[in-house]
């Protein structure tokens, strides 16, 4: 609740494997998963949380010996204890935490971001738009400025 404590973003996008991308994603600075429609799916959703688990689990070895000989075991008994609440879809932003101010802080620094790429590219190159710039802008290119805008959000900022 702090702010202090940010994981990787996930990003969800339509391709398994887009173009420029490097076949191993964990050396993506975000973890990448893909579905048909880049929506999250119940299995996305799963892995994920397994993941967070995992991470707990990793933090708690220093306070538990016996995590560092089961890991797998330890982190799916952690895993089986998270209760997760599924608030409706319509509610207000002071019952959602993440939009009391996280993913328009977020936002606004990608668009930030996004914006000085597009400028500095007009001024280095007066036969192209503003269109044509950002239409041409990969997917692995918005990763990356979308890794840099969270590396901008603070605790301070939302």
């Amino acid at each position: 609740m702090s702010g202090s404590d940010k994981r990787k973003l996930l990003v969800i996008g339509k391709s398994k494997q887009p173009r420029g991308f490097p076949s191993n994603h964990t050396k993506l600075p975000v973890m990448y998963r893909h579905s048909a429609n880049a929506w999250m799916t119940s299995n996305i959703f799963t892995e994920y949380m397994y993941l967070q688990a995992l991470f707990v689990c990793k933090a708690a070895q220093f306070f538990y010996l016996s995590i560092i000989a089961q890991p797998i075991l330890q982190s799916k008994a952690l895993y089986l204890s998270i209760r997760l609440e599924f608030l409706p879809p319509n509610t207000t932003a002071t019952l959602q935490p993440c939009d009391q101010g996280i993913i328009r802080n977020l936002k606004c620094h990608y668009r930030s971001a996004l914006n000085r790429l597009i400028i500095s590219e007009l001024d280095a190159d007066d036969i192209k738009s503003a269109t044509d710039i950002a239409q041409s802008i990969t997917t692995m290119r918005a990763i990356y400025l979308m890794f840099d805008a969270w590396a901008n959000v603070s605790q301070n900022s939302h």
